[in-house]
């Protein structure tokens, strides 16, 4: 097995299950404070790429993804 996937298999498990528990567990009119007053998770849903720009251009980012695929197949 190759080492990278070592590390990049249990990161994305680890990411895709705190994104499930907070789905689960935390409303989204809810604040959970972890250190308070500096620290806070809330659930939020981001539909445009970092930092919610592009809001809502998902069509965008499919065409974007399957250039991205097609390429890395070709390579």
């Amino acid at each position: 097995m190759k080492p990278w996937l070592l590390i990049t298999l249990p990161l994305l498990l680890l990411d895709q299950a705190t994104k499930w528990l907070v789905l689960a567990t935390i409303s989204t009119e809810e604040l959970v404070p972890v250190i308070p007053g500096f620290f806070n998770l809330v659930q939020v849903h981001n539909t445009g790429a970092a930092f919610g720009m592009m809001h809502g251009n998902n069509g965008f980012f499919v065409g974007l993804a399957s250039v991205a695929v097609v390429v890395l197949v070709v390579l």
